[in-house]
């Protein structure tokens, strides 16, 4: 299992940098020299649930393929580990009012169409996450993918990644579409705020330059 970037260029063409099927990734940035050349990863990425897991994925498609890494990267509750081999998935079957073990199994097995659970670009918490962008992740303490949230914080610190793993009490399944829930208020805050201190103004500048 792979992942297919291609990068497109201010001068309309394409390029791409991995020979993949899987997934096709296109990155949108600032100009290079001429205003012609091929537009590079810039600004920040971001997924939430099973989206969250496909940042990861991406990352790793982008790294290895030898591409400008973006500056930042926020994930609320990720689903990044396709085996369901986290013990949230036990530990809070009864608490997750939003997802169950029955649903991911069921959707991690049409997704995969018999590619192992444990592939790097399926399930990001077995990939090494050498050379990426700080990341902030933030989940509830009541979801079944709590673990991976926490999981994705373990790898990256393995790989000495700047990261901010946030668990909180009480929450559900991307609990930040909730407006009138306090957390939720403080979650995208801090989540903008990840962003806004990593990501420079890099498109202002390509216009000034």
């Amino acid at each position: 299992m792979a992942i297919d970037i291609q990068t497109f260029s201010s001068s309309g063409t394409w390029t791409k940098p991995a020979n993949a099927k899987w997934v096709r990734v296109v990155l949108f940035g600032a100009g290079g020299g001429g205003g012609g050349g091929p537009l590079r990863a810039v600004s920040s990425a971001a997924g939430d649930g099973s989206g969250g897991g496909l940042v990861f994925a991406c990352l790793l498609a982008i790294r290895n393929a030898g591409l400008e890494m973006p500056a930042a990267v926020v994930a609320m509750s990720p689903w990044a580990d396709l085996s369901l081999s986290g013990w949230s998935m036990l530990q809070n079957a009864k608490k997750d009012a939003a997802l169950s073990w029955e649903l991911l199994f069921m959707s991690a097995r049409n997704y995969l169409k018999k590619q192992s659970p444990a592939d790097p670009y399926a399930s990001p918490i077995y990939a090494p996450f050498r050379d990426f962008p700080p990341i902030m992740v933030h989940a509830g303490s009541n979801e079944i993918l709590r673990d991976d949230a926490s999981r994705i914080g373990d790898r990256a610190a393995e790989a000495g990644i700047p990261v901010s793993v946030e668990i909180y009490d009480g929450m559900q399944h991307l609990f930040q579409a909730s407006a009138y829930v306090p957390e939720a208020r403080v979650s995208l805050q801090r989540l903008g705020q990840f962003i806004r201190q990593r990501v420079p103004d890099t498109l202002a500048k390509a216009a000034a330059g």
